[in-house]
C-alpha cells in the first residue's frame, strides 16, 4: 500500500473541526473541489452525521495519489480560510499537522514541493517539431 501524502491524523482533526459546521456546508465544500462521496456500509462510519459524511468523502481519496490529495488539500485551504479570527489556536493546530506531513501554510495557500512536483509529471507533454525551430544569434 502507497504511503499517504496526508497522515491518517492529519485527516482526522480536519474531520473533526467539520463536525461544527452544517452537513450542507460540508458537502459544498467537497463538491467544489469535485471529491466525490460514496457510499459506505453502516459499520465502516464513525458516530454522527458529520463525520460519517466526511467519511464518505474521504472514502473516495486515494491519499497516495497526488491528484486526489491535491484536492483534499484545496478543500483544507478554505477551511482554513474559514476559521475566525476567534479560532486562531485551534487553526494553529491544523497548520501543524499539516506542517508534520510535510505542507507549509503560505498566503492561504498549502504547499508541499514534492507534492506539486509530482503533480508536474501528469500534465502531458507536447511534441515540439524541431526542425522548424532556428537560433537566431547576433554576430
Amino acid at each position: 500500500m502507497p504511503r499517504e501524502l496526508i497522515s491518517r491524523r492529519t485527516q482526522r482533526e480536519f474531520q473533526e473541526w467539520l463536525v461544527g459546521w452544517t452537513l450542507r456546508t460540508i458537502s459544498d465544500l467537497f463538491d467544489d473541489h469535485n471529491v466525490q462521496s460514496i457510499s459506505l456500509p453502516e459499520d465502516r462510519l464513525p458516530s454522527g452525521q458529520r463525520r460519517s459524511l466526511v467519511a464518505c468523502y474521504y472514502a473516495s481519496i486515494d491519499w497516495g495519489k497526488s491528484q486526489d490529495v491535491r484536492r483534499i488539500l484545496d478543500a483544507y485551504e478554505d477551511i482554513l480560510a474559514e476559521i475566525p479570527a476567534t479560532s486562531e489556536d485551534g487553526k494553529q493546530k491544523l497548520i501543524q499537522y499539516l506542517e508534520k506531513d510535510g505542507y507549509t501554510y503560505d498566503r492561504g495557500r498549502i504547499v508541499s514541493q514534492g507534492l506539486d512536483a509530482a503533480l508536474v509529471d501528469t500534465i502531458p507533454t507536447v511534441g515540439l517539431d524541431t526542425e522548424h525551430l532556428y537560433i537566431c544569434r547576433s554576430h
